[in-house]
């Protein structure tokens, strides 16, 4: 199924990324901080564009990076 050792190294950096995101999650939400916890859900998705652009070299296209921006605007005010 894999055909290269990096691409298994890369889908186990991942499923740790989100296993840790979830892990967080369940301990804040638990621990009370429910504003927090919706900022991080929100947050989360632009860590992760932000590694694939750095690590995987991705390119966005003109509407992502609108998209990028406008979620990025709504997070950070």
């Amino acid at each position: 199924m894999f055909h290269s050792r990096r691409a298994l190294g890369m889908l186990a950096f991942s499923s740790l990324a989100v296993s840790a995101n979830w892990r967080v999650h369940i301990w804040v939400v638990s621990d009370g901080r429910i504003l927090e916890s919706g900022l991080g859900c929100f947050i989360n998705p632009l860590v992760s564009v932000l590694f694939g652009i750095v690590f995987f070299k991705e390119r966005l296209g003109t509407f992502q990076r609108l998209a990028v921006a406008l979620a990025a605007a709504g997070a950070c005010p």
